[in-house]
């Protein structure tokens, strides 16, 4: 493996090491450095003196709720933007779905009462992932305060809507 980059004599770093791995029942792994040669920029060899030192790798980004799985912390899960329609009554809202696992989006009244389920799904497939666009419509609610309730593998979120 080739890892370019410049030595900087402000950090104890020299490279990075770039790591493939297979997600299975071990999260952590020992890493050996077997062999470790610098070159200069016209890509002789050049000898420095220094020790290496082996060490752990350990993955971070695991998600233990409902089996290992990735989180992929580049993306966002969750409501992006709601905003209300007064021609409608409605709230549009967009809604990032970027994990497997089981959605739901919920209303509930102020007494903490289900008073509708807006997206309740089960997403297996990469294919299914992406931004999708839901609609509560106000006009069946009686007036009053309630909560919207996004819940995913990950993550929670919850807003106060008014119906007047």
């Amino acid at each position: 493996m080739s890892i370019n980059g410049n030595i900087d004599a402000s950090s104890n770093t020299i490279a990075s090491l770039p790591v493939y791995f297979a997600l299975g029942s071990v999260t952590e792994t020992y890493v050996d450095l077997c062999e470790l040669k610098l070159f200069d920029e016209q890509g002789n060899q050049t000898y420095y003196d220094f020790e290496t030192k082996n060490g752990k790798f350990k993955l971070l980004v695991i998600c233990e709720e409902g089996g290992k799985r990735l989180v992929n912390t580049n993306s966002k899960t969750g409501i992006l933007n709601w905003l209300f329609n007064t021609n409608t009554e409605s709230y549009e809202i967009i809604v990032s779905l970027y994990e497997l696992g089981l959605f739901k989006l919920e209303v509930y009244n102020i007494l903490g009462e289900l008073t509708d389920v807006i997206f309740n799904e089960f997403l297996s497939n990469k294919s299914e992932l992406g931004k999708r666009v839901l609609t509560i419509h106000t006009r069946k609610y009686p007036k009053g305060i309630y909560y919207l309730i996004f819940r995913s593998p990950t993550n929670n979120e919850s807003y106060l809507f008014l119906v007047e």
